[in-house]
This record gives C-alpha cells, sequence and structure tokens, in this order.
C-alpha cells in the first residue's frame, strides 16, 4: 500500500483538529475516560500545544529548536479553548503546506530526518486526541479513522515501539511471534521482538499469536485506546501471553 500523501495528512489534522475545537465548545468540562485526570478542555490544550511546538520545529528544522519559554501557553479560561486549538492548527496547516516533505528537518526518533516525518506524526497524534475527545461525549464512539491513514498510523506505532516504548517499558521479548491482520483493508504485520530489539514485516504469515480488526480498530488498539487481550471488536488465536506482551507497551 503507498504512503499516504502529504495533503491527505494534512487534511486529516485539520479535519480533527476541528472536531476537538468543536468539542471544547460544548463538552469543555467532561473528563477524558482515556486520559485519566484529563477533561476536554485539558486535551484540546495538550493538541494545541504539540501543534505549535511541531511550528517551531518546522522553523528550525536543522536543530529542532522551539523556545517552549516563548510558546504560547493554552488559556486558563476554558471558553478560549476551541480558538487556541482552531489558531494553532491553521498556523501547522499553513507550514505543512510550504514545505516540501522531503526537505531535511529534525525529529526527536531516529526516524529519516525529512520534514515528512512531521506530516505523519501530527495526523496520527492528532486523530488519537480527536477519539478521546469523542469518547468524553459518547463513551461508545466508533472510531473513523480512514482505514488508509489507520494502516499507516499502525506502520508509525511500531517506530515508536522500536524507538522508545520498548526500552521504556523494559520488553526483550513478546515471548513469540505475533500476526496483526486487519479485516477491511489490504495490511498485514508480522511482529518479533527478541533480545530487545524489534523486527516488523509486511504480509501474510503464522505467529504464535494472532490478533484480527479493522485498521482503526487495530490502530487505535495499539495505542492503548482498546483492550487487544478482551475488546470483543478483535479476533484472537494462539497464545494469550504474547498479546499480552504487547498489551504492556501501550502507547500514549
Amino acid at each position: 500500500m503507498t504512503t499516504p500523501t502529504a495533503e491527505e495528512y494534512r487534511a486529516s489534522i485539520a479535519s480533527d483538529a476541528e472536531r476537538i475545537a468543536a468539542l471544547a465548545e460544548t463538552h469543555a468540562s467532561s473528563p477524558v475516560p482515556s486520559c485519566p485526570g484529563w477533561d476536554v478542555s485539558r486535551l484540546a490544550g495538550h493538541v494545541g500545544r504539540v501543534h505549535r511546538m511541531t511550528i517551531g520545529v518546522l522553523t528550525n528544522p536543522a536543530d529542532g529548536f522551539a523556545d517552549a519559554a516563548t510558546m504560547e501557553k493554552p488559556p486558563a479560561d476554558p471558553s478560549a479553548m476551541p480558538d487556541f486549538v482552531r489558531r494553532g492548527a491553521h498556523t501547522l496547516h499553513e507550514e505543512l503546506s510550504r514545505r516540501n516533505p522531503d526537505s531535511p528537518c529534525w525529529n526527536f526518533m531516529n526516524d529519516p530526518f525529512f520534514a515528512r516525518f512531521w506530516f505523519r506524526r501530527q495526523c496520527h497524534e492528532t486523530a488519537v486526541h480527536r477519539y478521546d475527545a469523542e469518547l468524553a461525549v459518547d463513551p461508545m464512539a466508533n472510531p473513523t479513522t480512514p482505514p488508509r491513514l489507520a494502516v499507516d498510523g499502525i506502520d508509525e506505532y511500531f517506530v515508536f515501539v522500536r524507538e522508545r516504548l520498548l526500552a521504556a517499558r523494559g520488553l526483550t521479548s513478546l515471548g513469540g511471534s505475533l500476526h496483526l491482520h486487519a479485516t477491511d483493508i489490504e495490511g498485514e504485520w508480522m511482529i518479533d521482538v527478541t533480545d530487545g530489539l524489534l523486527t516488523v514485516g509486511h504480509g501474510h504469515g503464522k505467529g504464535t499469536a494472532a490478533v484480527r480488526g479493522t485498521a482503526a480498530d487495530l490502530f487505535l488498539g495499539l495505542w492503548g485506546r482498546f483492550d487487544l487481550r478482551a475488546d470483543e471488536r478483535f479476533q484472537r488465536f494462539g497464545s494469550t501471553e504474547v498479546v499480552d506482551a504487547l498489551a504492556t507497551l501501550g502507547g500514549t
């Protein structure tokens, strides 16, 4: 499957940010169950802050300099939060629109140092938090991330696993291999962790365990919004220990 285009990434960021802003207008004080201790207003402030940090990186692509001391902070007044989110998303869209995705740019992971990283990162960051905001309004909300973007989000998740989550969680092995299979679009992954090293293959295979679900469900399940071990939206086969091990990685 081909990588999403720069315009697909930008459009997704804009749409999801607007959804977060709209929910911050109508449900500012609603608790966000997937982000304990946060309400929708605080979640919106986080998204607006992350967008501004990314703008700082894009305008200083050589070293990723973003001066937090001078960066606009989320407003104390919840009624001002929707505008904070919208202005940040608009400026981010402008910055991304004027940049070639293949131009050199710093990032915080050992990923190719091109601006494309930030198109992708902010697309999936904003998508996950849009769903967080929707859960605050409807605990049974269904994911709406398009399957094509969700598949790309799964690929990006495993970059996080490789560079950040394995060491942070102290996981050296899954205890076997895991096959992930998207049921609504072409997308299959063979996952293994041995001696603290992750390998990811694309395509069909037989693992020690397998999890099947829609691409959007798998994407959000990997980021800890659904329980890969128990949620009825997934089909599970084989070793429960391997699925348990993957689920301990979670996300942010």
